[in-house]
């Protein structure tokens, strides 16, 4: 079996201190004419549990716009397919002295366990090849149960050209503090995207955990505050609905003397419905200003069919380039959407799994 994952196999190394995610240069795929792959994006995400263990995710994307790479990609599934197990020792392998080198730099015990790999195909616009490795990294997240912090065991890591590294913390935690400033910040995560190199110190995240404040009591001011508005609430809209239905009414002023408050609220929405039956288009759906970034954004998508250039999303929505391009990136990271390059731009779809 020819080593054709060799540039894959080595998705972080430590070498003279400096972490070094793997900007393989090409490979060789058995039985497949010596055509060359080599990954047009790579995603590596780490969630850091409580636990000082983080989850590790590394996925490498190739864009197969031609017939000899969608080739030389089926020949390389099949493959891995076949050898699963050489390929998860050869990563394991490959990894391995990275994490020692960060036990012995942080003091903490560390070790490497669950290494997978899996591989398969998506249908987007065009065809992508996604190959993932996963693996626990137990003693990567530092602190303690309140406080984690987390990135000195990968100090000086540096992300290649359309690389993405996300970091994620448990829920109950809060960010404090992140060094350098994120591409991206979320509630539960932070995100930065190459070509970038973090430098000696950095990254450096801190997470605290919430502190929830006391549940109301019975005796407790809350409950007996709640409780009270409660009633007082009551009492108003008793007093009000009796008031409008013995209050003495003509034809001009209101309903008449048998209607109700809803009657006459169950006219005027009657009312309002017609009127707006004759609007073009006003009851179609939401208003675009009752919708969220989000959700304006894969509306625009669908009415596109279902795929569309990043450009002409900013164009749709009327944002700059930095909203449009931070919207794209939180709904990739929601799995809502899949990013690929075509020639100079981004071409944003709707996923559509295939089983090829």
């Amino acid at each position: 079996m020819q080593r054709v994952s060799r540039w894959l196999l080595v998705g972080v190394a430590v070498v003279a201190a400096c972490w070094l995610c793997a900007g393989p240069a090409a490979a060789q795929s058995a039985g497949a004419d010596n055509e060359s792959l080599s990954p047009d994006s790579t995603l590596i995400r780490i969630d850091a549990g409580a636990d000082g263990t983080a989850a590790w995710e590394i996925q490498y994307q190739f864009y197969l716009t031609e017939p000899g790479e969608r080739e030389a990609f089926t020949s390389y599934r099949q493959d891995i397919e076949a050898n699963r197990s050489t390929y998860v020792e050869a990563f394991a392998a490959d990894i391995r002295p990275s994490v020692r080198q960060a036990e012995n730099e942080t003091g903490r015990e560390m070790a490497l366990s669950n290494v997978t790999v899996t591989v398969r195909r998506q249908r987007l616009a065009q065809s992508t090849g996604i190959v993932t490795y996963r693996f626990a990294w137990s003693g990567f997240v530092g602190g303690n149960a309140s406080t984690l912090r987390i990135g000195d065991a990968i100090s000086g890591f540096y992300l290649g050209p359309d690389t993405r590294l996300t970091v994620a913390w448990p829920e109950g935690y809060r960010l404090d503090r992140v060094t350098p400033e994120p591409t991206e910040t979320r509630s539960d995560r932070v995100a930065w995207v190459g070509e970038l190199g973090f430098g000696s110190t950095a990254p450096r995240i801190v997470a605290s955990e919430t502190v929830d404040s006391e549940p109301a009591t019975a005796g407790g001011f809350p409950f007996l505050a709640a409780g009270v508005a409660v009633l007082v609430l009551a009492a108003l809209g008793a007093a009000g609905v009796l008031y409008v239905r013995r209050r003495p009414t003509d034809g001009a002023d209101g309903p008449g003397d048998g209607a109700t408050v809803a009657e006459s609220t169950a006219g005027s929405t009657a009312g309002t419905a017609a009127a707006s039956d004759g609007d073009d288009g006003a009851g179609d759906g939401p208003s675009a200003d009752l919708l969220s970034d989000d959700e304006r954004a894969l509306s625009a998508i669908r009415d596109h069919g279902g795929r569309i250039k990043q450009q002409e999303l900013a164009d749709a929505c009327d944002w700059g380039d930095s909203k449009t391009s931070r919207v794209v990136s939180r709904l990739r990271d929601d799995d809502e959407i899949e990013v690929f390059r075509l020639g100079r731009e981004n071409v944003i779809s709707l996923p559509e799994e295939t089983h090829d």
